[in-house]
């Protein structure tokens, strides 16, 4: 399965070298995406100082990682809180990572192809400098790939479905100027929502690198990749554009 995993991520680098390309044009599209995402959006939800929404299926897993609450109205002080836009459909389409300075915010814009999420992530400052591209590929509404060039390198990720969930994946991890590093593994369920995270390590053995109740969502699409069926359901929110 090891072998499988790699030769799987090397098909896999053409996806990459795509989103490379839409990284390098981000800067000048930083306004029309913003006019096209706020242009689709028909209500606003404000999540807690933690991100509610991830478009990497396993971020979640990581044990450093939790997910925001949502927060019944708009908080009285958004300085470093989550707001985010979703469409008709319940999609999200905008991501607003608010800093310290009024008026300043991350964001973060998706678009949505029969097959893949796209997203574009900004600074908050003026200038309004490109932080990432990422895309998601699909297969029947379950994650396959992963890929995400950043300002100072880029990640490749792949995965491989059982029963409808992911449970196979292999990662690649490219800082500019460095050496590459990487690795694969697996998830495993105990119970409905109880699941292991297993790293494969390079004498053919493995190590548990996460266990615990944590659902594993990617929270794009609205699935429970592992554990239960946890479906994301957003509900009309009022907040502040």
């Amino acid at each position: 399965m090891e072998d499988h995993l790699w030769r799987l991520l090397e098909q896999a680098q053409g996806k990459l070298i795509a989103v490379q390309a839409d990284f390098a044009t981000a800067k000048h599209r930083y306004n029309e995406l913003k006019e096209s995402s706020e242009s689709r959006v028909c209500h606003w939800e404000w999540s807690s100082s933690l991100p509610r929404y991830e478009m990497d299926p396993l971020y979640f897993l990581n044990d450093t990682a939790r997910r925001g609450r949502v927060t019944r109205k708009q908080p009285a002080s958004i300085k470093h809180k989550h707001q985010y836009g979703f469409d008709s459909s319940g999609r999200l389409v905008v991501g607003r990572d608010h800093s310290e300075f009024p008026g300043q915010f991350y964001e973060e814009f998706f678009a949505y192809g029969p097959s893949e999420i796209t997203s574009f992530l900004y600074q908050y400052g003026a200038n309004k400098e490109p932080i990432n591209c990422r895309r998601l590929a699909l297969a029947d509404g379950i994650p396959i790939s992963y890929h995400s060039r950043a300002t100072y390198g880029a990640q490749s990720h792949v995965y491989v479905l059982e029963a409808g969930l992911i449970r196979y994946f292999c990662s690649l991890h490219a800082p500019d100027n460095r050496e590459p590093f990487g690795g694969s593994g697996e998830l495993a369920l105990r119970g409905a929502e109880d699941i292991e995270l297993w790293r494969h390590l390079p004498n053919g053995g493995r190590e548990l690198a996460f266990s615990g109740s944590r659902t594993c969502y990617n929270t794009l699409v609205g699935i429970a990749v592992a554990g239960a069926n946890n479906s994301f359901k957003p509900k009309p929110l009022r907040g502040s554009a």
